[in-house]
């Protein structure tokens, strides 16, 4: 009765104008393309270094460096929450076949943008970063800390790497002062443009080493000293066997000065993966191994794999998630799609 009455009142009939949504709809794409053209959550001086201080200091009294979470954005996302409820609610009152699937769509924009308001207010996404054998409960949000209710423990890092199908050789002519690229695959004979040289890839190292004895040996399959083994031909010229090193261009076992090869080694990842144990007063509650699209998820947090030190392969960076927005919004979506199938289901049926 209490609504039948309000429906006759001018703030009813704003709130439920198709123009009001029309309005906020567009006001709401622009926030949207300017959050998405200016990067949201760098650092101070990430945006010092893209767009100067006095634009940086613009950006931040507009809030366009946070765009989701400045007051005007939710309030917005607010206005628009409340239009799409008491149209529904308008609508419910004129309740039919007919109108179900309207109301049912109206009620799933509903709950996604409330579920949008809630990962506005309170969803939290930062970082934290383990060594092997550490265990920690303070992650970090723009360098603020925050306290998870249990801890992360690091157990082994891991990082596994592709081995290349093909190598890029870049090759120097002293005389004539021209440069070549190629991608040669192992044992493939490759003829220099213009020339009467010839090389081919005969080995490759990921970590190049010498053993007391001369003994060339593959000291591990970490990349840390990556080096091909070619072989030059050339019909006047003895055939030439020599190693390049990706990391060390100058250095070459080479014998002829007229003409210089560098590796160009590429890092290719192939995974990287952490061992974690979540310890929850003071006892083991879960072990799993976080790899990228494998997250970890407890208490509402879920723990994706992110970054890593190739310096320090003992090292992890995680990213720590929480949003208890997400299940409204995946919820939204679901009562969208019935919504729309009711509806075209009875303009077909009538």
């Amino acid at each position: 009765m209490m609504i039948k009455q309000l429906r006759n009142k001018r703030i009813w009939r704003f709130f439920c104008s198709i123009k009001l949504a029309l309005t906020l709809l567009v006001l709401i794409t622009i926030a949207s393309i300017i959050g998405t053209l200016i990067p949201q959550g760098l650092t101070l001086d990430e945006y010092i270094r893209g767009y100067g201080k006095t634009l940086y200091n613009l950006f931040a009294v507009l809030g366009f460096v946070d765009i989701y979470h400045t007051w005007w954005f939710i309030l917005l996302l607010s206005l628009l929450g409340l239009n799409l409820l008491i149209c529904s609610l308008d609508r419910a009152l004129k309740f039919s076949r007919r109108t179900a699937g309207l109301i049912i769509t109206h009620f799933s924009l509903l709950l996604i943008l409330l579920g949008a308001l809630i990962s506005a207010l309170f969803a939290q996404k930062g970082f934290i970063g383990l060594y092997e054998g550490e265990a920690k409960d303070i992650f970090f949000i723009k360098d603020k800390p925050y306290k998870l209710s249990f801890k992360l423990s690091l157990e082994k890092f891991n990082l596994e790497w592709y081995e290349p199908k093909t190598h890029q050789v870049i090759v120097y002519l002293k005389d004539r002062k021209k440069k070549f690229t190629y991608s040669v695959k192992p044992h493939e004979e490759r003829r220099i443009e213009g020339t009467d040289y010839s090389f081919t890839v005969l080995d490759y190292i990921p970590n190049f080493f010498i053993d007391q004895d001369g003994k060339i040996m593959r000291k591990s399959d970490l990349p840390n000293n990556p080096a091909l083994s070619i072989q030059i031909s050339h019909p006047q010229r003895a055939i030439e066997q020599r190693w390049i090193f990706a990391k060390f261009p100058s250095f070459s076992s080479n014998v002829n000065k007229d003409i210089k090869f560098i590796y160009n080694w590429k890092e290719m990842i192939k995974e990287f993966q952490s061992y974690v144990k979540v310890i929850d007063q003071g006892e083991v509650v879960l072990s799993k191994m976080i790899r990228v699209n494998h997250p970890l998820k407890y208490k509402g947090y879920t723990i994706y794999q992110t970054s890593y030190n190739p310096d320090e392969l003992n090292w992890t960076g995680l990213q720590v998630v929480k949003d208890p927005g997400v299940a409204l919004v995946f919820a939204g979506f679901i009562f969208l799609n019935i919504g729309l199938v009711i509806t075209y289901y009875v303009k077909l049926k009538s």
